[in-house]
């Protein structure tokens, strides 16, 4: 139909603004790709924007049944490695600021956590800060007598020089009583 009344028009003579016979799509050429870039160049959003838009999306609060459709769209979806690998980047350095920390600190108040949790918080923030789950075996009997995240907190349990457990752990010397080597399987948080 829109072809039909595009050629009926242009054969009486008329100035259309199509271009195109019509039907076609509206696929835009480089050329105008090129001039609508260039006109976008330079162009920032301020922070008065940002508050603005931040403040209208508050507005559009969702209801109980939109968040559950939401999280049910997302559950079991699984991210590439280079999806979480950008994720990672994006966080590094990233710092809360002290009042994102004052509203964090009033979320957790009054909560109780288990020494289990706390045990599988801590050992999920040593390795997020890259340390490596080690164990430590008996060298006469082989029998394991620990799993830590953290020197400091083996030296503190054995007693032991965390200095001296840090040089066993990179293969500088040995030590007698309880030979030191690294666990290498994550432990699962």
């Amino acid at each position: 139909m829109e072809r039909h009344y595009i050629r009926h028009y242009r054969e009486q003579g008329h100035t259309l603004y199509n271009h195109k016979d019509g039907g076609e799509g509206g696929a835009l050429s480089e050329e105008t790709k090129r001039k609508i870039s260039e006109a976008h160049k330079g162009k920032r959003l301020g922070l008065k924007h940002k508050a603005e838009t931040i403040a209208k999306m508050k507005q559009w609060r969702k209801s109980e049944e939109h968040k559950k459709a939401i999280g049910n769209a997302s559950r079991g979806r699984k991210k590439s490695a280079e999806a979480i690998a950008k994720q990672v980047e994006s966080f590094r350095g990233w710092r809360p600021t002290q009042e994102m920390r004052e509203k964090m600190s009033k979320a957790a108040k009054g909560k109780i956590v288990t020494e289990e949790t706390k045990k599988r918080m801590s050992i999920a923030f040593a390795l997020c800060r890259g340390s490596k789950p080690f164990i430590v075996q008996n060298a006469e009997t082989g029998e394991i007598v620990g799993e830590w995240i953290s020197v400091m907190a083996c030296s503190r349990d054995l007693k032991i020089d965390n200095g001296a457990i840090r040089k066993r752990l990179r293969g500088e010397f040995d030590i007698q009583r309880y030979p030191f080597r690294y666990l290498f399987t994550h432990v699962n948080p």
